[in-house]
């Protein structure tokens, strides 16, 4: 084990009697110096919401797989440590402790002034790795869409803090021993995690085109249109996280723990608890970036860098590339023990929105391709395309017809309708989806996937942090498949009023997507998703 020290100015050092008051050393010159040394780890286990599991660091799924990050990720350039009461107060801080090649396997030394050290003294210790931050237990930090790549997310400089609450040291009853650098008290090692998550994508599909059969009433019917998914965004983007990662019963201030370990029944705490646990109340446009609007767009074809995810059983992964990086988003209990997460609605979690366009199959009738050729508005009813109004009138009074459930919806549409000609409203009163090409001639369209972090297994129940985004996990997304045509994109108006309503709630038994979800401890997230 390489060992490098480092000596440099800082603060203070603490002891306590048996009463835990603080008692100064005695007789000791106030220039001479005492030396600390430790570790930092970013640690690969099993998670310890496993109730197997006897480590203190993880998230909430037992599967041993990791990601350990890349180069870029894990570089070690400086390092603060803070020593505080039990309490959150600071009584000692060693600042830019530097080593270039810091590591998991690194050993740092810190100096601190003796006259501030206090002999037999209890002390939390608090790490900030590559972050040059003012410490106070209840710091937040607010980024904008600007400065997070280029400061908590900067490539070799990724911001990190302490990942578990196992931070607490007892200093020795004699110190005079370690007031030298090459003797330094060893106070052990401190797990340290990113403060930012991480989303990747892999393309499922070739090119991104996904095919799928429609039902009518007739029976299955290999589909004439394929959708082929060309960019990615995301919305709801917290603005604001504490700098040390936060736990309690239920997602609020109550009873909370810096830096406690997350486990399957509690909640991680963000810096927004107060107005989602009163959400109907609140404007949440203030709090996130780009509230229920995609943020800008990113083309799937862009995506191109390899992450550095090896699974346990040493399968191959065929392809995930990192994407871009975000920071927590989490969303407490409602306090009603009958279903406790109702506060998980679209308005306040992270969205995934994924853009395609409609173009024919190969199977395609020649009418169809004319009439997209052409750039009519097509039409799609019970999750079939019919293609323009007048293909499917013709379905459905076509001698022999046997698509009822048209018939009674055009039905109703015109005796709604009346003598004009049906509207935007009526149209989609009635079950009925149109889609309009944009000034390119593409038929494009939008699905909306919102973040799973805890799978609790239970599509008809929300669980406990089930749609959230944590720091330290990366969420790895892959479109698995779709079977639906997702909602127009209005050509006319690229920026919609909300939609679907903030107040839906995240598990939606209407959906007509699924997602399977794969939790991995950088710690990484896979979710394979189908529309």
């Amino acid at each position: 084990m390489k060992k490098l020290t480092f000596l440099f100015a800082a603060l203070l050092v603490m002891a306590v009697g048996c009463n835990k008051e603080m008692n100064p050393q005695k007789g000791d010159a106030p220039e001479e110096q005492v030396f600390l040394s430790f570790k930092i780890a970013m640690p690969d286990v099993k998670s310890s919401t496993d109730s197997d599991a006897d480590d203190s660091y993880g998230s909430s799924d037992a599967n041993p797989d990791i990601e350990v990050g890349t180069s870029d990720e894990n570089t070690v350039k400086s390092i603060d440590i803070i020593l505080a009461d039990e309490n959150g107060e600071m009584k000692a801080e060693a600042l830019n402790i530097t080593q270039v090649q810091g590591v998991t396997t690194e050993t740092y030394v810190a100096s601190f002034s003796r006259k501030d050290i206090f002999e037999a003294a209890d002390y939390r210790v608090y790490i900030y790795v590559n972050g040059a931050l003012k410490y106070s237990q209840d710091a937040v930090y607010t980024i904008d869409s600007d400065n997070l790549e280029s400061n908590i997310a900067k490539k070799d400089e990724f911001l990190m803090t302490n990942a578990d609450d196992d931070n607490l040291i007892t200093m020795p009853a004699d110190m005079k021993q370690f007031t030298v650098a090459s003797n330094p008290f060893n106070i052990g090692t401190f797990n340290v995690e990113r403060a930012v998550a991480r989303f990747d994508y892999k393309a499922e599909k070739a090119d991104n085109i996904y095919t799928w059969e429609s039902v009518t009433a007739a029976g299955a019917k290999a589909s004439e249109i394929q959708v082929q998914l060309t960019d990615i965004a995301l919305m709801n983007l917290s603005k604001s996280f504490y700098h040390f990662r936060r736990t309690s019963a239920d997602g609020t201030a109550t009873g909370w723990t810096v830096g406690g370990t997350e486990t399957k029944t509690n909640y991680v705490v963000d810096t927004d608890w107060e107005a989602k646990a009163n959400h109907a109340n609140n404007d949440f446009s203030n709090n996130y970036l780009y509230y229920m609007k995609e943020s800008e767009w990113t083309a799937l074809a862009d995506i191109t860098v390899d992450d550095n995810w090896t699974p346990a059983d040493g399968t191959v992964t065929d392809g995930y590339k990192k994407w871009r990086y975000v920071i927590e988003n989490t969303i407490p209990s409602d306090g009603d023990d009958s279903d406790g997460n109702s506060n998980q609605i679209n308005g306040l979690t992270t969205g995934v929105k994924f853009k395609g366009e409609l173009q024919p199959s190969a199977a395609a009738t020649d009418a169809l391709k004319d009439a997209m050729e052409e750039g009519k508005q097509l039409f799609v009813f019970q999750n079939v395309m019919y293609g323009s109004w007048e293909m499917l009138e013709n379905a459905a009074n076509a001698e022999g017809s046997t698509e009822y459930a048209l018939q009674a919806a055009l039905a109703n549409l015109n005796k709604a309708a009346g003598e004009t000609e049906p509207t935007a409203e009526q149209l989609a009163a009635a079950g009925f989806k149109g889609f309009s090409a944009n000034d390119e001639g593409k038929y494009e369209v939008i699905y909306t996937y919102w973040n799973r972090h805890n799978d609790n297994g239970d599509v008809a129940t929300m669980g406990p942090m089930e749609f959230s985004v944590v720091r330290n996990n990366v969420y790895k997304l892959s479109v698995t498949k779709i079977g639906g045509f997702g909602s127009p994109a209005d050509p006319k108006d690229p920026n919609p009023d909300p939609d679907p309503d903030p107040d839906t709630p995240d598990e939606d038994l209407n959906y007509y997507f699924q997602v399977a979800v794969k939790v991995l401890p950088w710690v990484v997230r896979v979710n394979n998703i189908e529309f």
